[in-house]
């Protein structure tokens, strides 16, 4: 079988285990109707174009970094220029390593 798949067939069933725990009722509840799976629905999606939206932003942010260290590292600019936008980009990578745990350069 594709790994992809069981992988997310574990994660399936690692997230059915922890709802059981913590609501102590599976998706075969019968409590609930056509309707109300609707909206459980509609609140997790709008839960996830939230997750999309944040990312599409940090990707924006990644971006105008990128293009400003390339502007600044070719573009005609002095050095007291320079040494700004480096120190603007070290808090940027620091930042990054901080949040993500990784080097943004790696």
């Amino acid at each position: 079988m594709d790994k992809n798949v069981e992988d997310l067939i574990g994660k399936y069933k690692a997230r059915a285990k922890k709802g059981l725990k913590k609501y102590g009722v599976t998706t075969e509840r019968m409590d609930i109707d056509l309707k109300g799976w609707l909206k459980h629905l509609l609140e997790e999606l709008m839960d996830a174009t939230v997750y999309i939206q944040r990312i599409l932003a940090e990707i924006d942010d990644i971006t105008v970094v990128d293009d400003y260290i390339m502007e600044m590292a070719f573009g005609d600019y002095d050095a007291a220029d320079r040494a700004l936008a480096a120190e603007i980009i070290d808090k940027y990578l620091k930042t990054w390593k901080e949040c993500y745990g990784l080097d943004p350069v790696d």
